[in-house]
């Protein structure tokens, strides 16, 4: 699940989360393609990262210096801090042919906030990561609370290096909303895990992510959204 696609010297590299046949572990896979449409074919007959736990939601970020970076979560389903199951992100600085991981992984956020810990106390998230540079700041956006929660939502958090330390805005981006009987707009319930996007030309940007189908029924079935977002 929660693939995601970058375009580097001509190919297409697919960085997704899965489990193998004789384990039940989550990793991270690469699969490459010469075109975006696929096939991807995958790079090797393992996992592309396994740092030996449970790791999902790769995004891949590409610094103007040329150096990349893989930004991940640490997923609660093995990561248990006092007696609580913690979704962490972290950040690897990636070879400059995506081929293979170098130096050791910074953590770089964990559920903190207080609109973090709606899903608590037991189970806590910080997930779903991507990055984007504007006028020389790096800003990490991520999701919190449980995914089939209405109060699953994006929050972000800015640095000036692409490895940290990032300062979260206390509040999140993105979050539930109730109907409007007045404009008939129906309620939002979970938004989360976003991507980003610019127009072709570059003048706009805009973020994609999932909100719960029913949102009366907060669960797993979602449906995509998209808004325009600036700075």
């Amino acid at each position: 699940w929660a693939p995601e696609v970058i375009e580097y010297k001509n190919k297409y590299y697919m960085f997704y989360t899965a489990r193998t046949l004789n384990n039940p572990s989550l990793r991270i896979g690469l699969a490459i393609s010469d075109h975006p449409e696929g096939p991807y074919i995958d790079y090797a007959d393992k996992p592309f990262y396994d740092p030996g736990y449970a790791v999902i939601d790769a995004s891949v970020f590409i610094d103007d210096d040329g150096r990349k970076y893989l930004y991940y979560s640490i997923d609660c389903s093995e990561n248990i801090v006092d007696g609580r199951h913690e979704s962490h992100i972290a950040v690897i600085e990636l070879a400059d042919d995506l081929m293979s991981v170098k130096g050791e992984p910074v953590v770089i956020s964990k559920p903190d906030q207080p609109w973090e810990k709606h899903s608590g106390p037991q189970w806590l998230w910080n997930e779903g990561p991507i990055v984007l540079k504007n006028n020389g700041k790096y800003y990490m956006f991520y999701s919190a609370n449980s995914f089939a929660s209405r109060e699953y939502s994006v929050g972000y958090a800015v640095s000036d290096s692409p490895m940290g330390p990032f300062v979260k805005h206390p509040q999140p981006l993105l979050w539930h909303t109730k109907p409007d009987k007045e404009t008939g707009v129906p309620a939002v319930s979970g938004p989360g895990h976003n991507s980003l996007a610019y127009s072709p030309d570059k003048q706009e940007l805009f973020i994609v992510y999932h909100t719960h189908t029913k949102p009366e029924r907060p669960d797993g079935n979602r449906q995509v959204a998209i808004d325009r977002i600036g700075f």
